[in-house]
C-alpha cells in the first residue's frame, strides 16, 4: 500500500513538473509556425490585404504567448508596413502616422521583453518617424519625438548597424535631408545614405533614398540614373514585396521628373 502510495505521488509529482513545460513547448510551437507563415507571407507582397492577413495570424498567437518578442516586433514591422505603403502608394500622411502609432505600441513591448535585440528599436524608430512625419517635422522636433526617434535609431545602431541593408543610416540620411533649416544637413545625410549604400549597394530601398536626396539637391540627372538602376533591380532577388515597393516608386518619379523636362 505505501509503495503505491509513494509511486502515485511520485508520478503526481512528475506530472507536475512536466505539464506546465509541455504548454510552453505548445505554445513556443505555435508562434514558431505563425512567425514562419507570417514572414513567407510577408515577403511576398506588400498589399495591405496581405499585411492585414499577417497581423491577424501574429495578433492570435499574441493571445496565447503575450510577451513574445518574435511576435511583438514583426506586429510592429507589419504596422509600420501598413504606414508605408499609405504614405508612398496613396501620400495619406494620416493614415501612415495612425498606423504608425498602432505599430509603436508593439514595439515599445519588443523592447521591454528584449532590449539587448536590435528590431525592437529599429522598428520603433519606423513607427514613429511615420507617426512624427504626420503631425509635420516641426511639430514633431517641438514635442519631442524626433528625439526619441533618434534615440531609438542610435540605440538600433549601437547593436546592429547592418540591420534591414544599413536601415539605420539610411533613415538617419533622410531625416537629415528632410528636417527644416536650421537643422537640415545634407552633408551628414550625403555620408549616411553612402553608408548604407556600402552596407547594401544594390538594395532598391537605398537606392531610391539616394535618388531622393539627389534630386533635392538639384541633382537631377544623377537622380535619374539611380532610379532607372532602380527598375532594373531583379525583384526576386531579396524581399520581392519591398522591391516591387520601391521600384513602383522610382518609376513613379522617373515618370514625374520625364513630365517636368518636357516643354509645355
Amino acid at each position: 500500500m505505501y509503495l503505491n502510495l509513494n509511486l502515485g505521488c511520485a508520478l503526481i509529482a512528475v506530472l507536475m513538473l512536466l505539464t506546465p513545460a509541455q504548454g510552453v513547448a505548445d505554445t513556443s510551437e505555435a508562434v514558431a509556425v505563425s512567425v514562419q507563415r507570417g514572414d513567407t507571407l510577408f515577403s511576398r507582397s506588400s498589399s495591405d490585404k496581405t499585411t492585414w492577413r499577417v497581423i491577424r495570424q501574429l495578433r492570435k498567437a499574441l493571445a496565447k504567448e503575450a510577451e513574445s518578442f518574435d511576435l511583438l516586433w514583426r506586429l510592429a514591422r507589419a504596422y509600420g508596413r501598413l504606414g508605408e505603403v499609405a504614405r508612398l502608394k496613396a501620400g495619406d500622411d494620416a493614415a501612415a502616422g495612425a498606423r504608425g502609432k498602432d505599430g509603436l505600441y508593439y514595439a515599445a513591448k519588443a523592447i521591454k521583453a528584449d532590449p539587448t535585440r536590435v528590431e525592437g528599436h529599429y522598428w520603433a524608430a519606423v513607427c514613429l518617424g511615420l507617426w512624427g512625419n504626420a503631425i509635420n517635422p516641426i511639430k514633431a522636433l517641438a514635442t519631442g519625438i524626433a528625439g526619441r526617434f533618434l534615440k531609438y535609431l542610435r540605440m538600433a545602431k549601437k547593436i546592429n548597424p547592418r540591420y534591414e541593408d544599413g536601415g539605420v543610416d539610411r533613415m538617419l540620411a533622410m531625416y537629415h535631408h528632410k528636417v527644416p533649416f536650421p537643422l537640415k544637413d545634407n552633408t551628414k545625410a550625403f555620408y549616411l545614405i553612402n553608408e548604407a549604400r556600402k552596407r547594401s549597394p544594390g538594395h532598391t530601398r537605398n537606392i531610391y533614398c539616394w535618388a531622393r536626396i539627389l534630386q533635392g539637391v538639384g541633382r537631377t540627372a544623377k537622380a535619374r540614373e539611380q532610379l532607372k538602376r532602380c527598375v532594373a533591380v531583379d525583384p526576386k532577388k531579396g524581399d520581392r514585396a519591398i522591391n516591387q515597393l520601391f521600384q513602383s516608386r522610382c518609376r513613379a518619379l522617373l515618370a514625374a521628373l520625364a513630365y517636368n523636362d518636357s516643354p509645355r
